[in-house]
């Protein structure tokens, strides 16, 4: 499979675009993934933050409901500034899908040289192309209400998170797979 996708989050002036390029390979119950991404964050004061990264990963079918994966996300260590290496980031993860309409989630994400963080989703199908999410990030108290829209290759997300400092911001994403 290929995929591009666009990614934004943040309100006003305080914003993180990235742009992806993808690929996977499906071996049956393992599935392998490489991305290529370049992220821009603005911070109003600042110059903004450019870099290119790399991210690796592997999902492993468990049982008919259980799914795990690990994904490191910047491998390469992109610098984003001179003085200034943007971490590594290792994210893992179970979902447990005990029908075809609910997904329960559980995520742990450790930033190189830096701290752990736990995340916990649901998502629900309502019909076949329409499903809505929520879920909370233990570390940060940070909760996120979502819906997702899939037509045929075109999938479309949108989030609201709601942070104890940082209020309510926006997310969106879209991507459009070319080939299976």
């Amino acid at each position: 499979a290929l995929g591009v996708s666009y990614y934004q989050g943040g309100n006003g002036p305080l914003k993180n675009r990235q742009y992806g390029l993808s690929t996977g390979l499906d071996l049956g119950k393992i599935n392998l993934g490489l991305r290529v991404r370049y992220w821009e964050v603005r911070i109003p004061g600042s110059y903004p933050y450019r870099s290119w990264n790399l991210g690796a990963g592997v999902q492993i079918q468990l049982t008919e409901e259980l799914l795990a994966g690990l994904f490191l996300d910047n491998i390469t260590r992109s610098r984003i500034s001179t003085d200034e290496i943007s971490p590594m980031l290792w994210n893992t993860g179970i979902n447990f899908r005990p029908n075809e309409n609910l997904c329960l989630l559980v995520e742990v994400n450790y930033v190189l040289d830096e701290q752990w963080q736990t995340k916990l989703g649901v998502e629900y199908v309502i019909k076949p192309r329409l499903a809505v999410r929520t879920g909370f990030n233990l570390a940060t108290l940070e909760g996120y209400f979502g819906v997702g829209f899939k037509l045929e290759r075109i999938n479309f997300d949108y989030a609201i998170s709601i942070h104890p400092n940082l209020g309510v911001t926006h997310q969106g994403a879209g991507n459009y797979t070319w080939y299976d």
